[in-house]
């Protein structure tokens, strides 16, 4: 009785391959969260009663609810209490939002895809197993992809979702006299 012996050759490539897989699945970047650079942009990313976090050119951040946006403002709700803000004033934007699910599938699918070469050419099939071995590549990636999923939707992070225009900084000094009643002398202000 003579046993079948499988080449050495595709012990090694299987392996190569799930290896490569494997680790190729680390490897990706994670894609930044959509940015819009205008309030024109900004109208496709939210919409009224969204919570928000606003940095203002000043520095100043306000946390609040958006009870209307437009081409050129944004009105923010803040304490009970609306802000208008002009395009101009705001320098920053960010927002909690939830991790894009379109990444775990990827990652997930690619994993599972490197366990199921592992395990398709390591098993033990005689004769033709091209199906089989397809099967157990498609399966796995599917049940890695659901995993990836899985993994992501609780995943919350703050996002900026609007940058303004770099402005160039710059210090103002204002000096007016102060003439009054009782008191006279000069009003220094100073504004970064």
């Amino acid at each position: 009785m003579r046993q079948y012996q499988r080449p050495a050759g595709r012990y090694h490539i299987a392996a190569v391959l799930a290896v490569l897989l494997g680790l190729s699945s680390f490897g990706f970047l994670e894609a930044e969260a959509q940015q819009a650079a205008s309030f024109e942009q900004l109208l496709l990313l939210v919409t009224a009663g969204d919570t928000v976090s606003v940095t203002e050119s000043t520095g100043q951040i306000s946390k609040g609810k958006i009870a209307g946006l437009s081409r050129s403002s944004l009105r923010l709700v803040v304490d009970g209490i609306a802000r208008d803000m002009a395009e101009m004033a705001v320098s920053e934007i960010k927002q909690r939002r939830a991790d894009s699910l379109g990444n775990g599938a990827r990652n997930g699918a690619i994993a599972g895809a490197a366990f199921g070469v592992f395990g398709a050419f390591f098993s033990d099939c005689r004769g033709s197993c091209a199906g089989d071995r397809a099967a157990m590549i498609g399966l796995m990636s599917a049940l890695g992809a659901g995993i990836g999923v899985g993994v992501d939707a609780p995943i919350i992070r703050t996002q900026v979702i609007y940058r303004g225009p770099s402005r160039p900084s710059s210090t103002h000094f204002n000096i007016a006299p102060l003439i009054r009643s009782r008191n006279k002398g000069v009003v220094l202000s100073v504004s970064f």
